[in-house]
């Protein structure tokens, strides 16, 4: 299955927080995906061979839901560089099976709206 695509926008300055539930998409009764022994990870860049701008903290809420939930505290989001139409951010967000294999849920681009009252 291809990754989903969800673009994000970030105010730098505050913290930012997604929740997110996954399902196998079935209709008309779609079930959770089991999460347990999972692990998820999610990065910003501006491409895949440029530097890590910022790592999400990705944190399983409800494993056997499906939820987790993907945070960055207010100084990375100040860390964040402000962007254009012509100089986007990307992210995607992977999940990590404890059999080892690797699956892209989403990705996207990141918008990161500046920061005018900084503390």
């Amino acid at each position: 299955m291809s990754a989903a695509t969800f673009n994000l926008v970030i105010e730098q300055n505050s913290n930012f927080n997604l929740s997110v539930s996954l399902n196998d998409g079935a209709q008309p009764d779609p079930h959770p995906i089991n999460l347990n022994g999972c692990t998820i990870l999610s990065q910003i860049r501006h491409s895949s061979l440029e530097p890590v701008l910022a790592t999400f903290a990705c944190n399983i809420t409800n494993a056997v839901n499906g939820a987790f939930t993907l945070y960055l505290t207010y100084p990375q989001t100040l860390a964040l560089p402000i962007t254009t139409s012509s100089d986007t951010l990307r992210y995607d967000v992977l999940l990590l099976r404890p059999d080892n294999t690797t699956e892209r849920l989403f990705e996207g681009s990141v918008s990161v709206t500046e920061a005018i009252s900084i503390q």
